[in-house]
């Protein structure tokens, strides 16, 4: 009998593509909030977004280069996309 070995990048490319998805439907609630004048919702959203990112970055999984500082930190999308009412 042979057992084979779980290859850890089919579950890293699982985990990121997962978390990727769920980024894209957090823009995706983001803009649909924007559009319609909706600026409680849309703070909402984007603190969702902003928590989803982090939660990615915290478990290690990076979708950029380390010297793309901007897409993968956040806080500077953060300052680019400001909410505050």
């Amino acid at each position: 009998m042979s057992i084979s070995g779980i290859s850890s990048t089919n579950v890293y490319q699982s985990s990121l593509q997962t978390w990727l998805q769920q980024l894209k439907s957090d823009f995706t609630d983001l803009e649909k909030s924007l559009n319609s004048g909706d600026l409680a919702v849309a703070q909402k959203a984007f603190a969702t977004l902003m928590q989803d990112m982090e939660s990615g970055s915290a478990q290690n999984t990076t979708v950029t280069s380390t010297s793309d500082s901007t897409a993968a930190n956040p806080q500077s999308i953060g300052s680019i996309i400001n909410l505050t009412t």
